[in-house]
């Protein structure tokens, strides 16, 4: 009987690998069918490029680039950014203002990080990857925390380690080195992380 939980964890493992190569794979493969692309704005612009000229991220936009971090983002590397509005993130804590000290930027940095993937991924890669899994799927963030995505009706969540969840919440913008998806809210809160 001890046996078995090892052999479901390793099934299951494999599931979940199975599942990310899915997504993977119909991220790439989603690139060539235009009717994929519906809700999302293909573009020529990096990543960073992407979250500097949206309005609705300029919060994190500003830290990214304040802190360094914004520079990984116009590299060749491809991200995909979980990304809140400066609403959402705003409610964080007394707003904006409290987080313009340099504490309160390393501690925001580093929730950022639970909202970055490696990868571009998109909501068709993570709708079909789920779908194939026959229920959730979990990715690593760059923080190496597990970002849990699943269905509920038509709606994709996304869960985080501290037991929060959100959804998507608007168009995905895919750039020349990832994508940015918009999302209700904070995967994390600032006050608990310090």
């Amino acid at each position: 009987m001890s046996t078995s939980f090892p052999a479901r964890k390793r099934l299951t493992m494999i599931v979940l690998a199975a599942s990310i190569s899915l997504a993977v794979a119909a991220c790439s493969s989603s690139d060539d069918d235009s009717s994929t692309l519906t809700t999302e704005e293909a573009s020529e612009k990096t990543v960073a490029a992407l979250l500097g000229g949206d309005d609705r991220f300029s919060a994190i936009s500003e830290v990214l680039t304040d802190t360094g971090v914004a520079s990984a983002f116009d590299g060749a590397g491809a991200y995909t950014v979980l990304a809140p509005e400066n609403d959402a993130l705003g409610a964080l804590s007394d707003g904006n203002d409290a987080m313009a000290g340099q504490e309160r930027r390393v501690l925001l940095i580093a929730l950022l990080r639970q909202h970055i993937l490696p990868g571009e991924v998109t909501p068709t890669s993570i709708r079909e990857a789920i779908e194939a899994s026959g229920g959730s799927v979990e990715m690593r963030n760059l923080a190496g925390g597990l970002v849990t995505f699943s269905l509920d009706g038509d709606a994709i969540v996304i869960g985080g380690e501290e037991e929060t969840s959100t959804r998507i919440a608007g168009d995905t913008m895919v750039g020349s080195n990832g994508a940015v998806i918009p999302v209700e809210g904070p995967l994390a809160s600032l006050s608990e992380s310090e």
